[in-house]
């Protein structure tokens, strides 16, 4: 037997439909303030319990007409294979600056007056890339580098096809033949 609800469903529907570019966790504070107003000790409705029934009932809602974003898209043409980085190397400056670099390029806007300086910072390293034809690798232990571009990573012209060697059309993506270490 399935547990009690602890939220109103058709209040999220009609949430989702009315504001679908909320965050899950405003969605989760109207139903939290919603549900205390029967019973003042509810629990706190968290962004997790939304996303999971959003997810659950999508494909029902749909059918009934309302429009469902899909969130939580990652767009990985910048970004090395899963498994591929060793865990201490995920937030390494190359590869928080690729991730500012292709969302720059999808056109997505940074926000505030830290996003900007980031994306300023990360489009100059980007360009210095070029400018010294450097290319992001990572290692077979997982760590991330940058290093010079072989032959066949430039174009006619000595310009980058990419700046990173896994996101080059046809190019191998890295594996990592060692798990041990500090990755």
């Amino acid at each position: 037997m399935a547990p009690p609800r602890t939220f109103d469903y058709d209040l999220l529907k009609r949430l989702v439909r009315d504001h679908p570019e909320w965050p899950y966790a405003f969605y989760a504070e109207v139903l939290t303030r919603d549900a205390r107003t029967r019973d003042r000790k509810a629990p706190v409705v968290l962004p997790d319990s939304v996303r999971r029934v959003v997810s659950q009932y999508r494909a029902q809602w749909q059918d009934e007409g309302v429009t469902v974003p899909v969130r939580g898209v990652i767009h990985a043409d910048l970004m090395p294979p899963l498994g591929s980085v060793a865990p201490n190397q995920r937030m390494s400056t190359p590869l928080r600056y690729l991730r500012e670099v292709s969302a720059h390029r999808r056109g997505e806007q940074p926000v505030g007056d830290a996003g900007r300086n980031i994306r300023r910072q990360a489009l100059r390293w980007a360009a210095r890339l070029q400018d010294n034809r450097e290319i992001v690798d990572v290692t077979d232990n997982g760590f991330v580098e940058i290093r010079p571009a072989r032959a066949d990573e430039l174009d006619e012209r000595g310009n980058l096809l990419e700046l990173a060697a896994w996101a080059i059309p046809g190019g191998v993506p890295p594996q990592r033949h060692s798990l041990r270490g500090r990755g």
